[in-house]
């Protein structure tokens, strides 16, 4: 048993080091020889005595051999049958371990409940005991561990996180440099940074998760037994170059990769009642029902809320029947005939006669129950978190369409008047924002970073490129000669950023005008190796994604070169160039007047839109939005939701889905406009926004969301939301989700008049942002 109890802790004894140095040495040259390799292939020969097994949790001696199975070892019983969950805190002190660590073990369970250990010491209690951790090298450099439920307190059986640590100089001493596979984009943001960084260790903070710590806390006791330290682990990494493993597209050369999956929680609630008692079944009555002369003088009507009925005048009906049809509304799909006529059928079987009770009766006392209901909607459609903000507004919006609508003959608004007239001048045209500017030299730059074969250059292409690339753009010439390798093939570091300037859209689109991004780009530009200061390479990572990635992949350009920083320099000139002119100022109109289609009680409007230039000019467009509509009802309607899935409103389109819907709505509604918006084709929007108010969208991001950034084939990748790490808790598809919930009800919408529709829509959504608005802490 006491043996049993040490192997835990054998891997950090002398004569274990001792008896393995020469594997170590081994290791240590297999370390360097990894670039193209799994980490699985070092994981089983680490250690012989010091071995886990993956599927049933539990340590295994060198020369056990593992059970027999009844059933396949491939099959999905084998798996579920030999998967074992590790015990759970009481059940502790039945793992072998040494006499005094068991006593002093014992005595410290017996106390648990009035001094309860921290996450991190059961964590890291649980990892030694059963063995779930395993060292890819002799240094400690990857460490794959089990994952930990922080709830239950006890390790994750099918979960592993990924641990790698490096050595790292800084301007007073070394110190090592941790991340984790459970922030994929802050691994990637470590593992890129410069060897040596220009901070020192007082400036330096690192953000550390449960998985570093209690790696840091395994690792410092190796670390002082085998005189492990940061100073020398980077003076031995100097000869390998910056970095000791590396990684590329090809999944081959992947060192280690995770496939999270993030469940959204939904919670449902009841909306208020002011009778909270209210009988099981509901009872029509075809009776009229008088009113009643109070002593004082005054006619009091009998309403039927103390006994839980509502009073039509001719007709009683049951506050239980209209709750019930309520919460099909809200969560179910039948239409409300389906449900009156369910309805009848109930009472019918229960010997209760309701035919002289029509439809329209059962209708009318719906809509009645709908308005007499103690709800502020306009209250609802607010987010407390966003609110609270400095901006007193969301910063960061998620719009999308949906087709629910009522019919065109019964729309009775209009928005005449809405928009005043007000003539703007053009500002810059699209032709000035593009970057190279010749279509041919567009294509065939194009196809020069083409990754499939059959779109490669031939010689005479590639001379035509050259050629024209020097008439068109001398600077981007300079580079393209910087980076050729005597092929007609673009190398892989530079394709992506090639791809992004040779589209057809505004290169404000990759460096949006920012106060962080203007930062970046003068300490670029003057010369700075922005990888020697974590925190300015975190913000590349954040607002220029495209020169992380490009930084990321040829080390050698920073600081930078002069043939890429002249070409770096006319893109930023390009992008400053879409704001600068006399002509270009934000609108400001007044004379606003109400529209009855649109409903933003948080975003009141401001100013009329008014007209552009641009309005009447046609514009041919690589990537477009077009429905075919229906015939009889409306387009739909459009929604607007903020980072913490919040409907700020909604407006009614009196035609199809087009740039210019989220365009009013963002120019008339928000004093200074939103720092992001995600909608499906932010492309375009962008585009139009650019074309009519350049200024005002001067440092706004327009973002594609996840769902839908497959079908844009020819937009630069800076429109793809999935690329910016800040943004990676967002929920890009609430739009979506909440128009599912629309959709359900569009059977009992969509042949409403215009006042009752508006006011069905408000109650949806009004229950939707007090299910998530019930959610915030």
């Amino acid at each position: 048993m006491a043996e049993q109890g040490e192997r835990s802790d054998k891997m950090f004894t002398d004569d274990s080091i001792d008896a393995r140095q020469e594997r170590i040495e081994e290791l240590k040259r297999r370390t360097v020889k990894l670039k193209k390799r799994s980490i699985r292939h070092l994981i089983d020969p680490i250690t012989e005595d010091y071995r886990f097994d993956w599927y049933a949790g539990m340590s295994k001696a060198p020369n056990e051999k593992p059970a027999r199975r009844s059933v396949s070892a491939g099959s999905s019983k084998a798996k579920a049958a030999h998967v074992q969950r590790p015990p759970c805190q009481a059940q502790f002190a039945n793992i072998p371990m040494d006499e005094g660590s068991q006593s002093e073990f014992q005595e410290i369970e017996s106390q648990v409940d009035e001094y309860p250990f921290p996450n991190i010491d059961l964590y890291l209690q649980q990892l030694v005991q059963l063995k779930a951790y395993t060292l890819a090298d002799s240094i400690g450099s990857v460490v794959v561990m089990r994952d930990f439920n922080v709830e239950e307190r006890v390790l994750q059986v099918n979960s592993l996180k990924c641990v790698y640590r490096r050595a790292t100089e800084l301007t007073d001493t070394y110190s090592w440099v941790y991340s984790c596979s459970c922030s994929l984009d802050k691994h990637k943001e470590v593992s890129t940074l410069h060897k040596s960084l220009r901070v020192d260790s007082s400036g330096f903070q690192q953000e550390v998760c449960i998985h570093v710590d209690v790696c840091q806390r395994l690792l410092s006791r190796m670390d002082s037994i085998c005189n492990i330290d940061a100073e020398t682990i980077f003076a031995q990494n100097q000869s390998f170059g910056d970095h000791v493993y590396s990684t590329s597209d090809d999944d081959d050369s992947t060192i280690f990769q995770l496939n999270e999956s993030f469940d959204v929680p939904h919670i449902g609630v009841l909306l208020p009642s002011s009778s909270p008692d209210f009988p099981r079944c509901g009872v029509l009555r075809n009776d009229k029902v008088s009113s009643v002369m109070c002593s004082c003088g005054n006619i009091i009507t009998y309403d039927g809320q103390a006994e839980v009925v509502l009073n039509m005048g001719h007709y009683l009906v049951g506050y239980c029947v209209l709750r019930d049809y309520l919460h099909h509304f809200l969560h179910g799909k039948s239409p409300f005939f389906t449900f009156f006529q369910t309805w009848k059928q109930n009472l019918a079987d229960c010997g209760v006669d309701a035919q002289e009770l029509s439809y329209i009766k059962f209708v009318n006392a719906w809509y009645g129950f709908v308005s007499l209901l103690d709800l502020d909607l306009d209250e609802g459609f607010s987010c407390p978190k966003c609110d609270g903000s400095p901006r007193g507004c969301p910063s960061i919006l998620v719009c999308d369409g949906t087709s629910l609508a009522f019919r065109r003959s019964m729309l009775t608004s209009s928005r005449e008047g809405f928009s005043q007239y007000c003539y703007f001048p053009k500002s810059s045209t699209h032709s000035d924002r593009v970057y190279v500017k010749n279509k041919d030299l567009r294509t065939l730059l194009k196809k020069y970073c083409s990754s499939t074969c059959k779109d490669h250059l031939t010689d005479d292409g590639m001379n035509k490129l050259m050629s024209l690339a020097a008439k068109e753009s001398p600077t981007l010439h300079s580079f393209l000669q910087f980076i050729q390798d005597g092929t007609t093939v673009c190398p892989a570091p530079y394709r992506k950023f090639l791809q992004e300037i040779s589209t057809n859209f505004s290169v404000c689109s990759i460096m949006t005008l920012t106060d962080q991004v203007e930062e970046l780009m003068n300490d670029l530009l003057t010369g700075s190796n922005l990888r020697q200061h974590p925190e300015k390479w975190a913000s590349l990572h954040r607002n220029i994604p495209v020169l992380f990635e490009l930084f990321s992949a040829d080390v050698s350009l920073l600081p930078l070169k002069q043939e890429f920083k002249e070409l770096l320099q006319s893109l930023w000139n390009a992008s400053l160039g879409t704001f600068t002119g006399q002509d270009m100022q934000v609108h400001t109109c007044g004379n606003v007047m109400h529209c009855a289609l649109s409903y933003f009680p948080s975003l009141p409007q401001l100013h009329c839109r008014g007209h552009f230039g641009m309005d009447n000019a046609t514009t041919s467009k690589s990537c477009s939005k077009t429905f075919a509509g229906h015939p009889t009802l409306l387009p739909g309607v459009f929604t607007v939701f903020c980072e913490h899935g919040v409907c700020y409103g909604f407006e009614i389109m009196e035609t199809c889905e087009s740039p210019n819907i989220p365009f009013t709505i963002l120019s008339t509604r928000f004093e200074r406009a939103p720092e992001v918006v995600v909608y499906d084709f932010a492309c375009g929007l962008h585009a139009y926004c650019l074309n009519r108010c350049p200024v005002f969208f001067k440092q706004t991001k327009f973002l594609v969301d996840r769902f839908h950034w497959r079908n844009h084939k020819a937009c630069p990748g800076s429109y793809n939301l999935s690329r910016y790490p800040a943004l990676s808790y967002l929920n890009s598809q609430v739009n979506e989700q909440s128009n599912a919930g629309l959709k359900r009800i569009k059977g009992q919408l969509s042949y409403m008049t215009e006042e009752h529709f508006l006011t069905h829509c408000k109650l949806f959504l009004y229950h939707k942002n007090t299910v998530v608005r019930n959610s915030f802490p």
